[in-house]
């Protein structure tokens, strides 16, 4: 179908052309007839910034659009939406705030950028009534922000939790799946270019934490500061983690979830035992899953492809037809003075910190376990008594059971039961044993285990005996 009947021109100004930026080029091109058709628009790349224009590209990709200098395409007369693929900080900040300076509507999936300084470039692009959209900041494909951002009207959020990071996904189901160790599973995720060379903001929870910040600003209008969420990563995850949850009949993953409530936001980081029950048992490989969980809803699980060049192309792509409306017309700006959220350059007024605490959310259920170490001095019932007690200690903490589970994968493992914080149970074992001790909290399951050694409520030793 021809493209003729299409009433106006996008013209788009591309920032990097990457694996990502490239990925634009090809999703614009592919989907120009359909947009032409539903949209009666039609989407052309007129400029491309780039660091080294003699570096070779893909073929569908016009040298002749080429420059080295993005400040010639986020000022350009003839450019009406710039895409910025280059990420990090700078120049990315630098380009944005150009742009849309310049009267340009901004799409973006730099979600570093937008964790660091999103509230002040929405604030910016809503002064000027232009659009700031990253929806393919978190989870590429899977429009989580959009239906966040939009959906949720009549509902109250009250938690968010998912599987964010495709790398330390893949990491892990390989590691499930062929027994692999964390360095073997590493190696094999940088051969497919699931990895990069540094791995190090991947697997270190770093790019999750930055998508927890985004997906806290939109969905509850908070900033969270990075040293506000507890955080790890994967790098110290063993074989025998994953030996033991698949005994267990569980997986290992690596979550981030946010809780938000009378002033306190919970916010964690980190590998988590999920059961079958869970909604997020089945997100393997490089995908992705978000969790929403609100008072007329429930719980609604969004998941899908969250990594690669086409999946966050196709965001992208969906970001900048939305900026569309914006071209040629005031609609959304005007509708940002009246107080509309105006898609994701969102008003972030409540985005303050002041007056918010932070903590490590609760767990229901806690893992812990001890390496083998080829002595006796841990295990069994006397071990889980012991553990009982130093945890009831421990202020903050409901303790109501510790059970041992009976595992070769491991000296000694129980699975401790009540309100619970991970690391706080994490610590008391390592104290209480002076070793190394991990600690995972369980999601969807129904405690005590089937299969697990004989279930044990120790007596409370009297006050001051340890």
């Amino acid at each position: 179908m021809s493209t003729r009947g299409a009433e106006r021109k996008i013209r788009i100004g591309l920032l990097g052309c990457g694996v990502v930026g490239a990925g634009v080029v090809w999703a614009v091109a592919q989907s120009e007839r359909r947009v032409a058709r539903r949209r009666g628009v039609q989407l052309e790349v007129v400029r491309i910034a780039v660091r080294d224009v003699d570096r070779p590209r893909p073929q569908h990709v016009d040298p002749l659009l080429l420059t080295s200098n993005w400040r010639d395409v986020v000022t350009a007369p003839d450019v009406d939406v710039v895409v910025e693929a280059m990420g990090g900080l700078s120049p990315a900040e630098e380009a944005i705030t150009l742009a849309l300076r310049s009267g340009k509507h901004v799409v973006t999936a730099n979600k570093q950028l937008i964790a660091a300084r999103g509230e002040v470039l929405s604030e910016l692009a809503m002064s000027i009534g232009r659009s700031l959209l990253f929806d393919a900041a978190v989870g590429a494909a899977i429009p989580v922000l959009h239906v966040l951002d939009s959906y949720y009207g009549a509902n109250h959020i009250i938690a968010l939790r998912g599987i964010v990071n495709g790398t330390s996904n893949y990491i892990l189901t390989q590691m499930d799946r062929d027994g692999l160790s964390f360095a073997e599973a590493l190696r094999e995720a940088q051969a497919a270019g699931y990895a990069e060379a540094d791995p190090t903001a991947d697997v270190e929870g770093w790019d999750a934490l930055a998508k927890l910040q985004v997906l806290t600003r939109t969905a509850f209008g908070l900033s969270v500061p990075a040293d506000g969420v507890a955080r790890s990563g994967i790098s110290s995850v063993q074989r025998e983690d994953l030996a033991l949850a698949a005994e267990l009949g569980w997986k290992l993953k690596h979550v981030v979830e946010v809780t938000v409530q009378n002033g306190l936001v919970r916010a964690r980081v980190g590998p988590a035992l999920v059961a079958p029950s869970d909604l997020l048992f089945g997100i393997d490989g490089v995908h992705n899953g978000l969790v929403v969980s609100s008072d007329l809803a429930g719980d609604l699980l969004f998941a899908g492809a969250g990594a690669g060049a086409e999946p966050t192309a196709s965001a992208i792509v969906e970001d900048v037809l939305k900026a569309v409306e914006q071209v040629g017309g005031t609609t959304r700006a005007a509708a940002a003075e009246s107080g509309s959220s105006c898609g994701t350059a969102r008003p972030t007024g409540t985005g303050s910190a002041q007056g918010v605490k932070f903590a490590e959310p609760t767990a229901r259920g806690v893992v812990v376990t001890l390496p083998t170490s080829g002595n006796n001095l841990f295990g069994g019932r006397a071990g889980a008594e012991l553990l009982y007690h130093r945890l009831a200690a421990q202020p903050g903490l409901l303790v109501e059971q510790v059970q041992p589970i009976a595992t070769t994968h491991a000296e000694a493992a129980w699975v401790v039961t009540g309100e619970l914080v991970p690391t706080v149970v994490q610590q008391v074992a390592q104290a209480l044993w002076r070793v190394p001790a991990t600690s995972y909290p369980v999601y969807g399951t129904a405690l005590p285990l089937d299969g697990a050694a004989a279930f044990c409520e120790p007596v409370r030793l009297p006050s001051g005996l340890s």
